[in-house]
């Protein structure tokens, strides 16, 4: 799934970026697991390294479309240990989730078979949020309020409104922070040799 750079042949910003790229990977691999006994640092460790890799990829490290297709694979396997721990912990949100998973594993297919961005704005992760909706309402008792009946359909409605903003905004302006906020453009390789 990772490439590991071979360290000694690259110059040493390379070697750096390519270092920390491949520990971040190596940690959406194994800390998702963590979920499981440490709820609160597996969710809160899962969703930021997923969002820092691509900053550590984007330094002449490995081509966009190859950065894409690991992005996905790991995304997936986040979204499978997300799915097992509903399962294990919170059953009764497990038919809520499903379709989700299913509407969000097709977008995903279609971009990495497709190469077009857009479908991941057609097919938004309302998964993840679903998730994090119900994750806070439930671990955190003063939270409960998010997955009380007669507030849920409302708390989840302004999630999928959140999501679709922030993946026009990925997929379709093409806008990242690190790109707009701080000005700091990627430098993908424009092919590896995995393409």
């Amino acid at each position: 799934m990772v490439e590991f750079i071979r360290m000694n042949n690259l110059p040493s910003e390379k070697r750096v970026y390519g270092g920390l790229y491949e520990t971040v990977a190596l940690l959406r691999v194994f800390f998702p697991l963590i979920i499981f006994k440490y709820p609160l640092m597996g969710f809160i460790g899962s969703f930021l390294l997923d969002g820092i890799d691509g900053e550590f990829a984007g330094h002449k490290i490995m081509s966009q479309r190859h950065y894409e297709i690991v992005d996905k694979i790991l995304d997936f396997w986040w979204y499978a240990i997300i799915f097992l721990y509903i399962f294990v912990n919170l059953p009764q949100y497990i038919y809520l989730m499903a379709p989700f998973l299913i509407f969000r594993f097709v977008g995903d297919i279609l971009f990495l078979i497709k190469r077009v961005r857009k479908y991941l704005f057609y097919f938004p992760n309302f998964y993840e949020n679903i998730f994090i909706l119900i994750f806070l309402g439930t671990y955190f008792p003063k939270l409960n309020f998010l997955v009380n009946k007669s507030n849920f359909y409302l708390w989840l409605v302004i999630a999928f409104i959140l999501k679709i903003v922030q993946e026009y905004w990925l997929h379709i302006i093409n806008g990242s922070i690190s790109d707009r906020v701080f000005h700091l453009k990627k430098k993908w390789l424009k092919k590896d040799k995995w393409e």
